[in-house]
């Protein structure tokens, strides 16, 4: 099940693949894996400030202040940002426009995972609204945070 299960129900809450009996009123975006090509990675470099700007049509002081709240300065590589920031502003940029986003844990480090959960612990209180994947990998026996409900789906009793 693993990823392909998020990837499927990523389709499904962003309103890419229709199901009957299935209404979901509001599309809701997900932060997925930036990736680049090699143009982008080697000729046209983009830099985490005009990731922003360009791809979440930020203005430019919101943007300053995600890159702040991060630590990542404005003219660093994204193709030198490690992969959590690379989450990270990913799921920062999506959640200035919009109050629920979906993402997932893969391809983060486990010593990564709690700092990912502190910038969306951040945010719930702030009244935004996630929905996450992960493949249980890392888990802890007690939820550690106060605003994550665990659901886990199983499959023939499988997680």
């Amino acid at each position: 099940m693993g990823f392909d299960l998020a990837l499927e129900l990523v389709d499904l809450l962003s309103k890419n693949k229709v199901v009957a009996g299935l209404s979901i009123s509001v599309p809701v975006p997900h932060a997925k894996n930036y990736q680049q090509n090699f143009l982008e990675r080697n000729i046209s470099i983009k830099t985490a400030k005009q990731y922003l700007l360009k791809k979440f049509n930020i203005v430019s002081s919101r943007a300053d202040n995600i890159l702040d709240d991060l630590g990542i300065s404005a003219n660093e590589r994204i193709s030198w940002l490690k992969w959590s920031k690379r989450k990270a502003l990913t799921i920062k940029g999506l959640l200035a426009n919009n109050n629920i986003i979906s993402f997932d844990y893969y391809g983060i480090s486990a010593d990564s995972i709690d700092w990912i959960n502190d910038i969306i612990q951040h945010e719930l209180n702030k009244e935004k609204c996630f929905i996450g994947f992960n493949n249980l990998q890392y888990m802890e026996e007690q939820e550690p945070y106060d605003n994550f409900e665990r659901i886990v789906v199983a499959y023939n009793g499988k997680i």
